[in-house]
């Protein structure tokens, strides 16, 4: 019983620190859970890449391929864009749109909604297909090129299920979730939409030619990954809502 009463206190005291770093300094956790959702993000989508690229080339249907190697230090440097986007850029958004459209109300929300579609959606999506050529390296002109093709051949699609699901995992954030938090409940939300995202950048991060003379390895499973994305997405809202009103309950 003692051992249950001071693991209590302790998980306690654990919350209530993260609740005061979160009030006090809120761009350091939401920073820190950035980069460790887009680093656990690229790794899983790196190994979902190689391991279907192994398996076509030995022509076997097996998920235990050999040969399958991952990345480390791009997930590192994406999980470095990560910790910027959801620790300085989205926060300093959510900021902005607080002081431009208030906090309350559903005319509020509805206005973030499409200001939020309309202005940052689109930025977000094309930073990250050109942070996607950017880690693939080569000379200035080859990165060049492959974030010209991974725009071309990738924006739209991806703006497109951007439109599909974000807009409901926004009215959540905007309407029930604090600002502080709201970086951190987008990054839980990301756990399905950055391997969406890794999975596109990576496959259009090659040679042009190779990507013109292929289909699309991952186009066949647009429609399963948006569903599973979708419900995915609808589970994790729903964790992070219950958590964080534990979180102002206390």
């Amino acid at each position: 019983m003692f051992a249950r009463i001071a693991k209590r206190r302790y998980h306690t005291r654990v919350v209530r620190s993260a609740q005061h770093l979160y009030n006090t300094h809120p761009m350091l956790p939401n920073g820190a859970v950035g980069f460790a959702l887009f680093f656990s993000t690229d790794v899983v989508a790196q190994f979902n890449h190689l391991t279907r690229q192994n398996n076509e080339e030995s022509g076997t249907a097996t998920n235990n391929s050999t040969g399958t190697t991952v990345d480390v230090v791009r997930s590192a440097k994406m999980g470095m864009y990560g910790g910027a986007m959801n620790g300085i850029c989205i926060h300093a958004w959510f900021l902005y749109l607080d002081r431009i459209f208030g906090k309350h109300g559903w005319n509020s929300v509805l206005s973030k909604l499409v200001a939020d579609q309309l202005v940052f959606a689109p930025f977000a999506d094309s930073t990250f297909l050109v942070w996607a050529a950017v880690l693939k390296g080569g000379s200035i002109q080859m990165v060049m090129d492959t974030a010209k093709n991974n725009l071309e051949q990738s924006f739209i699609r991806a703006y497109i299920t951007d439109c599909t699901v974000w807009p409901f995992a926004n009215l959540i954030g905007f309407r029930l979730v604090p600002t502080h938090y709201r970086p951190t409940f987008i990054g839980v939300v990301q756990l399905g939409w950055q391997v969406y995202m890794a999975s596109i950048g990576h496959e259009h991060a090659g040679d042009k030619n190779n990507s013109e003379s292929k289909p699309d390895p991952v186009e066949s499973d647009n429609a399963s990954a948006l569903a599973a994305l979708v419900a995915f997405s609808q589970k994790i809202e729903f964790w992070f809502t219950t958590a964080v009103s534990n979180l102002n309950s206390l």
